[in-house]
């Protein structure tokens, strides 16, 4: 089954690999998953030719598996929590909960007296709300002392209770029923070149894989997905977009060997997926949406027909992208540890 689901998802991003590689997509009849270990694709072109292509996805595998350690112990929170309701508050638009950096696990055996104190300093707090005048000028206030509270001292770090009514006298809406209780947003402070670091060690562990006989004639996919959620982002002073990196990894790769044919850098992320070839030359490459606006641009009224390029999925396109070239390379020195570290998941909307 794992192995199934495997090559299915290598499909998928190969798929989307064709979508941000409108040229390619064009020629590709047909394309299959390899069952061999060693390349992962093979795409046939109308022409007759087979071309071979090796997937390595960019990731930080110790930093994805440790939060996700955080985001199963975060669920067995919100389990203990249970059914939310109706929030009925006067006073409180949503709670927000931020595990405590010491707890490890949490025990089945605490459910009950979690779900019981959680509620009982919320309806505290809200009871509190008309007479603590210091919370009134804020949007916000948080608890972390939970002196009535011992479970929750034991698993929480604090407790965040957004006002109904903000600082400026607002009126905020409240949040739907069942999803105003939620965990606190990841976040903090970061340094992209820990995300560089791991795209070079990606990239390494590709190149110093397999020798020029071995690999002749493959083309290798680097591709940026899961890292969306699970590690630090790469975003920083000289990586402002998904190009830069692109442009960074093209010239880390010169002067160095590289067995493979072609080497892409793909950003999975849909929609707006984007690929670069980044060996052996820098080439920002079109995106299927992009290539279709081009052909109604040259020829007016002219619909993208039998002989337009084909559509992979139906999802949209790569966003159009700008051919900046930022300064330096994958290696340390470029960093902002001032932006959040982690900062994919957010607070939903009411």
């Amino acid at each position: 089954m794992r192995a199934r689901d495997h090559g299915e998802g290598e499909r998928v991003i190969f798929r989307i690999f064709l979508e941000a590689n409108a040229m390619l997509a064009t020629d590709v009849v047909r394309f299959e998953k390899i069952p061999d270990e060693f390349p992962d694709i093979a795409a046939y072109l109308r022409d007759g030719t087979r071309l071979t292509f090796e997937l390595r996805e960019w990731l930080d595998i110790q930093q994805m598996m440790q939060m996700k350690g955080v985001e199963r112990l975060e669920g067995k929170v919100l389990a203990a929590v249970g059914e939310q309701g109706r929030n009925q508050l006067r006073h409180i638009q949503f709670v927000s909960l931020q595990l405590s950096d010491k707890i490890l696990a949490f025990e089945e055996g605490d459910a009950a007296a979690f779900r019981r104190e959680h509620f009982e300093l919320i309806h505290e707090t809200d009871r509190r709300f008309p007479e603590e005048r210091g919370w009134h000028a804020r949007a916000y206030h948080s608890e972390g002392e939970f002196r009535r509270y011992q479970t929750l001292k034991k698993y929480l770090r604090q407790v965040l209770f957004s006002h109904v009514i903000d600082g400026r006298g607002l009126h905020r809406k409240r949040f739907p029923a069942g999803r105003w209780i939620t965990m606190r947003p990841w976040g903090g402070s970061y340094d992209p070149k820990d995300a560089l670091a791991a795209l070079r060690e990606s990239l390494t562990a590709k190149l110093s894989k397999y020798s020029p006989s071995a690999a002749n004639g493959v083309r290798l996919i680097v591709y940026y997905d899961k890292a969306f959620m699970y590690n630090t982002p790469f975003w920083g002073p000289e990586t402002n977009k998904f190009g830069d990196v692109a442009a960074m990894a093209a010239r880390s790769l010169a002067g160095v060997s590289v067995p493979f044919a072609r080497v892409y850098l793909l950003n999975a992320l849909q929609p707006g997926a984007e690929a670069f070839e980044i060996f052996p030359d820098f080439v920002p490459l079109m995106p299927e949406r992009r290539k279709r606006d081009s052909r109604r641009a040259s020829h007016p009224g002219r619909g993208t027909g039998a002989d337009g390029p084909p559509r992979t999925t139906g999802r949209r396109g790569g966003r159009a992208l700008g051919q900046h070239v930022a300064p330096g390379g994958l290696g340390p020195g470029a960093g902002d540890p001032r932006r959040p570290r982690r900062g994919r998941r957010h607070l939903p909307r009411p």
